[in-house]
């Protein structure tokens, strides 16, 4: 198979197993679990944070201008200016936006649980099928969605259009 097939084949295969498992998630804007999650005021947001080309740094920089506290959590940092993980995060966490790669993710994921965060919201690229069995498996509420698009008008204010 070309590699357009094998990529259908995987996302179809991805998609089965995520309903397979029963993971209690969202995939739609304006969804309860999406909602509640746009309304917690504290979030931890994983990826490339400090990179103002990369939608990380655009997720952190939006939730803060609506006013929630924001954890800069960027696992390959090297500057200290952000939390290398979600363990060094010594406040509480409302809500994990994670935006890296799914092998990073899952790890942060696991630091979740230890931690007690109860709550991933999952930007497109961040999800695997590891990680949606892992939260199922530990009653975490999984969201994929972007929060880009979802906190506007969440917020009650025009959507703001994206690349």
């Amino acid at each position: 198979p070309d590699r357009m097939e094998r990529g259908l084949a995987h996302r179809f295969l991805f998609l089965f197993l995520a309903q397979c498992v029963g993971v209690t998630s969202s995939n739609m804007a304006g969804s309860p679990i999406g909602q509640r999650m746009l309304s917690a005021s504290r979030w931890a947001v994983i990826g490339d944070v400090l990179n103002t080309a990369k939608p990380a740094s655009a997720v952190a920089t939006m939730l803060q201008q609506a006013g929630k506290t924001v954890y800069k959590v960027n696992p390959r940092d090297k500057t200290g200016e952000c939390f290398a993980s979600l363990k060094d995060v010594r406040e509480p966490v409302d809500v994990i936006d994670l935006i890296i790669n799914p092998v990073a993710g899952l790890k942060e994921m696991q630091h979740a649980r230890t931690l007690g965060i109860k709550q991933v919201f999952i930007q497109p690229g961040a999800e695997s099928a590891d990680i949606l069995l892992y939260c199922r498996e530990q009653g975490i509420a999984v969201h994929q969605g972007c929060v880009l698009r979802e906190l506007p008008p969440f917020l009650g204010l025009p959507d703001v259009p994206h690349e």
